[in-house]
């Protein structure tokens, strides 16, 4: 086995220990955090490529402080693992880093709110919330009704009724 193979076989253990980690992990939160700029911004970097922090910084012209804490509590979930090391400019070597997250959808229709992750060793997780359930409805669709008659020129007043009733209001999901 030679050393590439070695560094392959490395980062695929630590994608999966950190996979593992993150299963472990309350799902909102995890949701709440990959849907955070910065954290998408250091997912989407290191999804192809290990990075050190010295390098995700200037790139997010973020200070190497604010950095290498986004990297720590990112490692710390689950949702990205240490690949390795690298040599610095200096003498010393510093972790590189790899997101363990291959692709993600996030999707809002009709107030239901579908985040899909897909891992680099093929598993998927699905969070799903329903804004709906959160939201009186009746007072919402009251006073959006009212909002609508109050903007409607008077001779479509009638057919406004009518028409915010036949619309379709439930939920559709890709498979």
């Amino acid at each position: 086995m030679n050393f590439c193979d070695v560094e392959a076989h490395d980062t695929e253990s630590a994608i999966h220990e950190a996979i593992i980690k993150l299963n472990q992990q309350d799902k909102m939160e995890i949701a709440h955090f990959v849907i955070d700029p910065c954290a998408v911004f250091i997912l989407g970097m290191t999804s192809r490529k290990c990075m050190t922090v010295s390098e995700i910084s200037p790139a997010m012209k973020l200070p190497i402080a604010t950095c290498y804490k986004m990297v720590y509590q990112m490692e710390n979930m689950g949702l990205i693992t240490k690949c390795g090391t690298s040599r610095t400019s200096g003498r010393g070597k510093a972790a590189v880093y790899t997101s363990v997250i291959k692709s993600m959808e996030l999707e809002l229709r009709n107030g239901l709110i579908t985040l899909n992750l897909l891992f680099k060793n093929g598993q998927c997780m699905l969070f799903k919330k329903d804004l709906n359930a959160l939201a009186p409805t009746a007072a919402v669709c009251d006073s959006f009704r009212e909002a609508e008659m109050e903007m409607a020129p008077p001779e479509h007043i009638d057919n406004l009724t009518e028409n915010i009733e036949e619309m379709d209001l439930s939920p559709t999901l890709r498979s």
